[in-house]
């Protein structure tokens, strides 16, 4: 929650003279987000839950980390990212 106020007043102040970055259209974007909000995330906590019931939280807590790597990679392969040192360190860390 406090992110996304952040977010919010970090956009207003970069974005002041554009009012239209706050318009929802009806369109990919959209669709996008809702997607990836609903479908990707509801997956994601239902897989946790079924090897947190498993293996236990512990096991789902240490593959974490994980799934930074997994994103980092597949978005080079399929989307064609670059991935920099920094993206390297980055997900290292995590």
């Amino acid at each position: 929650m406090i992110g996304t106020l952040e977010g919010s007043v970090l956009t207003m102040v970069a974005e002041r003279a554009n009012a239209s970055i706050w318009s929802i259209n009806w369109d990919v974007k959209l669709f996008a987000a809702i997607y990836s909000g609903i479908l990707c995330s509801g997956c994601a906590y239902y897989i946790s839950g079924v090897v947190m019931q498993e293996r236990g939280p512990v096991f789902v807590t240490a593959f974490n980390p994980l799934g930074m790597v997994i994103i980092a990679v597949l978005g080079s392969f399929i989307l064609s990212e670059k991935l920099n040192l920094g993206r390297y360190i980055t997900t290292s860390m995590s």
